[in-house]
């Protein structure tokens, strides 16, 4: 298999080298880029998913569920004095 692509790149590049119009070898430059460019933005954008559920989304990021109860003696235990008001002014600073 890559013989055979050796072989049919050399022959490309024959042809290439056979031209003698300078838009015919700034039109190639183009395709190739814009090939390379294709080539590219697949890399980039075929990881991207057209949905996800919730349950999915919790697995991979290994989201473990905390109830209101849990966190309420966690903040007991941390012993905090100021009033929530002033917590939340400092969070608005």
């Amino acid at each position: 298999m890559t013989k055979h692509i050796d072989t049919k790149k050399i022959e490309i590049l024959k042809q290439i080298a056979s031209l003698d119009s300078v838009s015919a070898i700034e039109a190639i430059e183009r395709y190739l880029k814009q090939i390379q460019y294709e080539g590219l933005s697949e890399n980039i954008f075929k990881q991207t998913r057209n949905s996800i559920s919730v349950e999915e989304l919790k697995k991979e990021q290994g989201y473990i569920f905390t109830d209101k109860t849990e966190i309420d003696q966690i903040a007991q235990g941390l012993s905090i004095e100021e009033p929530i008001e002033e917590l939340f002014a400092m969070l608005k600073r």
